[in-house]
């Protein structure tokens, strides 16, 4: 019986959740209609959601566990070798985006 009780909470929660999105859409219709207001709230929200789909819902941890794990477990010491690769990427590219906004700036002086 009480398998019964929380697969019916749960399909109620479900189906509540499902009711208050449809609200919400429509209640976003009727006040935004399809202005450019709607489309930066819709962009809004794409951004969390992507997130939430990502690391909530299992699809960064199923890809990235198993190959921590046997990365991990080899002799070899990858993960220095990344940092020293990364550590390398980001001085280079900071040392490029400060010349760039430099000569930028030196160009957009007033006279």
């Amino acid at each position: 019986m009480n398998i019964l009780k929380n697969i019916s909470y749960f399909g109620f929660s479900t189906f509540l959740s499902r009711i208050l999105g449809y609200l919400r859409d429509t209640l976003i219709a009727i006040f935004l209609g399809t202005s450019a207001v709607a489309d930066a709230l819709f962009v809004a929200f794409r951004i969390p959601n992507t997130f939430r789909s990502l690391f909530a819902e299992g699809s960064f941890n199923s890809a990235f566990i198993p190959a921590y794990a046997k990365e991990k477990g080899s002799k070899k010491n990858y993960f220095a070798s990344n940092a020293a690769l990364l550590n390398s990427f980001l001085s280079s590219s900071v040392k490029i985006n400060s010349i760039k906004n430099f000569i930028i700036n030196i160009v957009n002086l007033p006279n």
